[in-house]
């Protein structure tokens, strides 16, 4: 894959939407064009970066196309985890709405819910108010084995 083909004067079809509140630095193609010239360890960094997303972005859409409900449901929690979990004293919250991990993983509200509420009988997530707290990480990952 590796790094898009930023030119100066092209178009690209890519967009960043933010989960939380955050500041965010924008070159355009002439400023990357310069710093990729520049400074080639920084390019060969970003390049990296990206191509992990694009990764994770392919094996999102094939879980999205090919995976079960609550395979789906526990990847999305498990990539979630790892890009906006905070631990606190002893589990880890996701600020994320039923609605919005739905939205992540193409499966209705309706499933969701219910996906989530027996997870949360087996001891594995304690749901509250727009906060996933996940009480055994470990449990819900081996959800994820299967994938």
């Amino acid at each position: 894959m590796g790094m898009p083909n930023w030119v100066p004067g092209e178009s690209h079809s890519y967009t960043a939407q933010a989960l939380q509140t955050c500041r965010v630095l924008v070159w355009n193609a002439n400023t990357i064009q310069s710093a990729k010239e520049r400074f080639p360890q920084l390019y060969r960094n970003a390049s990296n970066i990206i191509e992990r997303a694009l990764t994770n972005l392919q094996r999102r859409f094939r879980m999205t196309a090919t995976g079960d409900v609550r395979s789906r449901l526990a990847l999305g929690v498990a990539q979630s985890l790892e890009e906006i979990g905070q631990e606190v004293d002893s589990h880890v919250e996701i600020c994320l709405s039923q609605e919005e991990l739905g939205q992540m993983t193409a499966v209705s509200p309706g499933e969701v819910c219910r996906e989530l509420k027996k997870w949360e009988r087996q001891g594995l997530v304690r749901l509250r108010r727009e906060v996933i707290e996940v009480q055994d990480v470990q449990g819900l990952l081996s959800l994820c084995e299967a994938i």
